[in-house]
């Protein structure tokens, strides 16, 4: 059994430890002495590699802290790579700016005496307006084939053509310029809600009709778009706009909300907007408003 160390002997050991040079490459060794059973409690690694420099020095607790998993750095603490740097040019040129060189205006012939209704042909057209019926009657054979009430209006269901779809859309275009609390007022004859337009251009039976088996597209289409219902219609329309207005030099692209509070799963919810709750488009349109294009947003797959 070891003897332990004198007061002599304990400052000697101690005097020599402390005139150690600091920058030492070796690690230290456990020293004996005679008689002495002292180890190191720990062995210190003075490499090049763990070497804090005088101007890194007031950041080595950071560094320390970070290795040691103590804590996350922020996302503001982190430091630039040359990687990161290197993608990064200067440029001091001025953009180039092209000349346009295309004819703005329209570009069909649209006669100076035409009414609205050919105006908005040119959006709607006739293959349009025949796929729409088309669809309409599918959907309105399927309804009429399964078990009906007796006083049902679909079991006097007449096939629907391209001149009554469009009286059906003038009505539903005129019904957003005239707020009524329900569809049967718009037919009820009462002096407070009677309108001499309504019960003149269709029946309410046949309206309530033609709205049952409205239908934007082929049942028995497989696609898989969340847009599946409307994308041809949306479409064709998108592509006559583009035939019939070519667009100046000033354009601009901006966000819409269609106003929409039912269950649809990429509603929005914007609050800087009038709607707030709605379906968002993207649309580009000229310096007056006239929209050139536009796309519906419909989020990813991961609801982002």
């Amino acid at each position: 059994m070891s003897r332990p160390l004198t007061a002599d002997e304990l400052q000697a050991e101690v005097d020599a430890i402390m005139n150690e040079p600091s920058d030492e490459e070796t690690p230290e060794e456990p020293f004996q002495d005679s008689g002495s059973s002292y180890h190191p409690s720990c062995e210190s690694d003075s490499s090049d590699e763990n070497v804090v420099s005088g101007e890194d020095y007031e950041h080595s607790d950071v560094s320390d802290s970070r290795e040691n998993g103590s804590r996350n750095p922020p996302a503001n603490e982190r430091l630039a790579t040359t990687e990161d740097i290197s993608c990064w040019t200067e440029i001091n040129d001025q953009p180039k700016i092209h000349d346009f060189t295309g004819i703005e205006g329209i570009k069909v012939n649209i006669p100076a005496d035409s009414s609205a209704c050919e105006v908005f042909r040119l959006l709607f057209d006739d293959t349009l307006i025949g796929k729409l019926c088309d669809w309409a009657n599918l959907r309105a054979m399927e309804i009429v084939g399964n078990v009906l009430q007796k006083h049902s209006t679909m079991n006097r269901w007449k096939p629907l053509s391209s001149e009554e779809f469009r009286r059906f859309i003038g009505l539903c275009i005129l019904m957003g310029q005239i707020k009524m609390p329900s569809i049967k007022h718009y037919w009820n004859t009462k002096p407070l809600y009677a309108h001499p337009v309504f019960g003149r251009v269709m029946s309410r039976n046949r309206f309530e009709q033609i709205l049952r088996c409205l239908c934007f597209y082929k049942r028995e289409d497989e696609r898989t778009s969340r847009l599946r219902k409307i994308e041809q219609v949306v479409n064709h329309v998108r592509e006559n706009i583009q035939k019939v207005y070519y667009p100046g030099k000033d354009i601009s692209l901006d966000e819409a909300l269609l106003l929409w509070r039912g269950r649809l799963l990429f509603r929005q919810y914007i609050p800087n907007k009038s709607a707030k709750h709605g379906i968002k488009l993207y649309e580009l349109c000229t310096s007056d408003g006239y929209i050139l294009d536009c796309l519906v947003y419909t989020r990813n797959s991961r609801g982002e």
